[in-house]
This record gives structure tokens, C-alpha cells and sequence, in this order.
């Protein structure tokens, strides 16, 4: 025997690791915290059909459907109450994206985005094994990318659309799974059972910084200038008109990627000569008019002042490539009161005498602002994506534009439209606390 070994210490198990909490109790403290970005689903959906059911696992007791965010695990089992005559069991995870233009030039296409199959049971791969086992679990992931034959691309998101007009298009993207079940009779032919399960593919995303809680220009100018954008445009007047050309300031939050269910803040700045502001803000509305086909507004110069989101989707179908534009929000705007002293304060709508904001506007004359919100109507569940063949992209835009069609006015009509982008979160979603 080893002379060294009557010297080893004596073994005893390990202590137990201490408990954990993700709380914070007395004589801690937290040095940064991050929460979940979403609660861990524990349903299961399940789709039956006859003997058979599909169970898919970590689902909300309350979707429609089963979902799945990028890299998404589809794991679940097919079940059989009665698996006697059942030769094989196939499995097909399917994309595709269905595209196509109406009008004279009507065409379509279909578009593979995913495509596999695997074969979870074969009786004759098995012939020791006396029948097909009553539940057979699978587990298969959503690829981040597919190849349109020339790139890879971002796997689009599960979305339908259709736009009318001509031409007109319609867009679908759509994820399924399909189990095919082949079963064996006494009949001299081979019967197939297929089950088709959809799946909501919604690939999840939020914007890389944050929007400043309540954000005010004047209040946050000075300390934060770098967290607003600021575009720029002239408002024209009329040939006849004689009036001298105003130039408009449109401000939002430098970041201009937003969540789907963000409020994002703008401001609005138009500055010039004094007797251009106040023709303007004679005939200047910021709400639109209602029956604008039966009713003319009383002032048949008025101009609508508005700031809308304007969803532009786009799609290729074979040799064809059509646009089109929905508007998908619309913005709340509030005058902005003027100094109890300012020279704009007869100008009969709220106006300042600031002056231009310093570093940002050149100082031409007298200035009116607004402040105001806007953010996606609630129906809108899908934020930007370029999938090659077919695209969503998003605008904010500010207009000044004639109460009515082809209706004259003291100043050209302007658009000014500045690109963003939507996420499905916002950039707290999963914050706690933490940096």
C-alpha cells in the first residue's frame, strides 16, 4: 500500500450552493438589472383532427396561433389515439411568400422561403417494432435567412396585404407545418392523412436607443442637442400672391427607429417675414376636414397643417415592380402659446418670439410653433422589412396641403417626408433598470 495514502483527508459532500432570487433582499443591492424580454409562455396549442392531434409547447393559452420570434424552436409531438395502421409519419416545415400585381398586367408569383421535411417514423425503416408509437415529439428552428437566388436574405415575417387601385397588389407571407400520416389497409392501396398547423412567424427587434422620456424641444435643446433630428423645407407662395417664402422646421427624435406602440414626439417650427405668418395662419387648420366631397369648407383658402406615418410597401412581381402608400398614423398637434410680449401675438394663433432655436434654425424673422404626438394604429402589427421581392418602409410626414383638391391658395402646397423605421418593441421593453 502507498505510504501516502493513510494521509488523504477524509471526503464529505459539498455544502449546497446557496439559494437564489431575483430580488434583491436586506444587505443587498442590485448593480444592474435587465428583465426578460418577454414572459416564458408554458401552453400548449394543439390542433386535433379526428385521432389525431398536433401539441406545439411554450405558447400562450390565448394565441390564435402558435408564435415564434427569430431562431424560434417549433417543439411539440403528434399524437395518435389509434396508431394501428400507420406506415409512416412525415413532417414539412414550409414558408412561402405569394406575390401579385392585378390590372392589365396581371401576374404572380411564389416565392420558397422555407422548405424541409423530415420523417419522423417509417415502419419500414422498423419492422421489429409492432406498430407506430402513440406520441412521436419533433423539434425544428426557424433559419434566419433564405437565399432568393442571387443573396441571402432576412427571413420576412408572417404578413398579408392587399391594396386596391390600379394596379393593385396583394402580398402574403406565410410559415405552416404539415404532417403527413400514411396509413396501410386492407385495401389494396396506400392512404394519406395531411394536418396543417400555421405558424406566426413574428421575428422580434427594438430600437438601439431610447426616446427620452417626456422630450421638449425648448427644455432639452441646450442639455441634449444631439437627440433631435431636424429636417428642413420652404414653404412658397403663389406667384400672384406676392407673399415671401417661409421656411418650415420639422423636429423628431434623432434615434427615428420606433417601436410599434411608441408615442414619438415632433416639433414644428415655420419662421419668416411677419405679414407672411399672418396670411398664413388666416387660412392654417391642423384638422382635416370631414365630407370633403359634399361639404366645401367655409374658407375656401384653407390650408391643413398634418403629420402622418405613411407605410410604403413595395413588391416585384416577375419584370413588374409597383408601389404603394397606406397611412398607418396620424398626429396630434398643439399650438404652441407666444410670449405675453412677442410682436406675433396678433397674429390670431399661438406663436412665439424666440426667435430661432440656437444652433439649429437660421434667424429669419419671427417664428410659430407646435409641438405634438404621434404613433401606429393599434391594427398594425407588423414593423419594416426588406425581403428582396417585396419591402415595407416607413415615412414621417409633414404637409401643408390645400384643404381640398386642386383648390387655390396663398402658398404651393409642401410635403416633407423624413424615412423611419418600426420595430416590433420599443427600446424599455425588457428594461428594468438596468443601463
Amino acid at each position: 500500500m502507498d505510504p501516502s495514502s493513510c494521509c488523504l483527508p477524509n471526503y464529505s459532500p459539498p455544502s449546497s450552493p446557496p439559494s437564489f432570487s431575483p430580488h434583491i433582499i436586506e444587505g443587498e443591492r442590485s448593480l444592474l438589472y435587465t428583465e426578460r424580454t418577454s414572459h416564458a409562455a408554458t401552453g400548449t396549442f394543439t390542433m386535433n383532427a379526428g385521432n389525431i392531434s398536433i401539441a406545439l409547447t411554450e405558447q400562450d393559452e390565448d394565441s390564435p396561433l402558435p408564435v415564434y420570434s427569430q431562431r424560434g424552436v417549433v417543439a411539440g409531438s403528434v399524437n395518435f389515439e389509434d396508431c394501428t395502421n400507420v406506415r409512416a409519419v412525415i413532417l414539412k416545415f414550409q414558408g412561402r411568400l405569394r406575390l401579385s400585381v392585378t390590372g392589365s398586367n396581371a401576374s404572380s408569383s411564389t416565392i420558397k422561403v422555407l422548405s424541409e421535411a423530415f420523417l419522423l417514423y417509417s415502419g419500414d425503416a422498423s419492422p421489429e417494432s409492432s406498430s407506430c408509437p402513440r406520441s412521436i415529439p419533433f423539434s425544428v428552428i426557424f433559419p434566419s435567412t433564405f437565399s432568393d437566388g442571387t443573396r441571402e436574405i432576412s427571413l420576412p415575417p408572417s404578413y398579408e396585404g392587399t391594396f386596391t387601385g390600379i394596379p393593385g397588389i396583394y402580398a402574403k407571407c406565410e410559415y405552416n407545418l404539415k404532417v403527413v400520416i400514411k396509413t396501410t389497409k386492407s385495401l389494396p392501396w396506400n392512404k394519406e392523412k395531411k394536418i396543417i398547423v400555421p405558424l406566426n412567424y413574428c421575428p422580434r427587434k427594438r430600437p438601439p436607443q431610447p426616446i427620452i422620456p417626456r422630450l421638449d424641444l425648448f427644455s432639452s435643446i441646450k442639455t441634449v442637442p444631439e437627440e433631435w433630428f431636424q429636417t428642413t423645407a420652404t414653404l412658397k407662395g403663389r406667384a400672384d400672391s406676392q407673399l415671401l417664402p417661409l421656411e418650415t422646421h420639422f423636429l423628431l427624435p434623432s434615434v427615428r427607429s420606433f417601436g410599434l406602440s411608441d408615442t414619438i414626439p415632433f416639433h414644428i417650427q415655420i419662421t419668416g417675414p411677419l405679414s407672411s405668418l399672418r396670411v398664413l395662419l388666416s387660412h392654417l387648420s391642423t384638422e382635416r376636414l370631414a365630407g370633403l366631397e359634399l361639404n366645401r369648407p367655409k374658407d375656401p383658402y384653407i390650408m391643413i397643417m398634418s403629420v402622418i406615418i405613411m407605410r410604403e410597401i413595395y413588391v416585384q412581381v416577375n419584370r413588374q415592380v409597383v408601389w404603394k402608400h397606406c397611412v398607418i398614423g396620424k398626429g396630434v398637434l398643439r399650438a404652441i402659446p407666444p410670449q405675453f410680449d412677442s410682436d406675433c401675438s396678433n397674429l390670431g394663433s399661438s406663436s412665439r418670439d424666440d426667435g430661432p432655436i440656437s444652433g439649429l434654425m437660421p434667424d429669419v424673422g419671427q417664428s410659430i410653433d407646435w409641438e405634438g404626438e404621434i404613433r401606429c394604429q393599434e391594427d398594425v402589427k407588423v414593423g419594416s422589412f426588406d425581403a428582396g421581392k417585396v419591402s415595407l418602409k416607413e415615412f414621417l410626414i409633414f404637409s401643408v396641403q390645400p384643404g381640398l383638391p386642386m383648390q387655390s391658395t396663398a402658398f404651393l402646397p409642401l410635403r416633407n417626408a423624413v424615412p423611419i423605421s418600426l420595430a416590433t418593441d420599443t427600446w424599455g421593453s425588457g428594461h428594468g433598470g438596468g443601463i
